[in-house]
């Protein structure tokens, strides 16, 4: 896929970025450090140590921003990993 291709596929704007975040799972029992390359509003790339470890779902914490977000795995490549941010549905 070239670059073009692959930007195509975006709905929003990335901007590169370098941010630590933790990537939170087991309820909130467990963290794993990463740095965050890209972010938009929809998504991010981030960069860890072991993507193997990387659930398919779990919750950002942007710890520059003091933000938590919902984020599920939409690709993989070397110590990278692509998310997308999930929006909570409305009653």
């Amino acid at each position: 896929m070239t670059r073009m291709e692959d930007q195509e596929k975006r709905s929003e704007h990335r901007k590169r970025a370098l941010k630590s975040a933790k990537i939170v799972l087991n309820d909130r029992h467990s963290t794993i450090d990463c740095v965050v390359r890209d972010l938009s509003k929809g998504g991010a790339k981030l960069k860890v140590t072991n993507p193997v470890a990387v659930p398919e779902s779990f919750e950002l914490l942007l710890e520059s921003d003091n933000v938590m977000l919902k984020a599920e795995v939409i690709w993989r490549k070397g110590d990278q990993v692509g998310v997308q941010f999930i929006r909570e549905q409305a009653d």
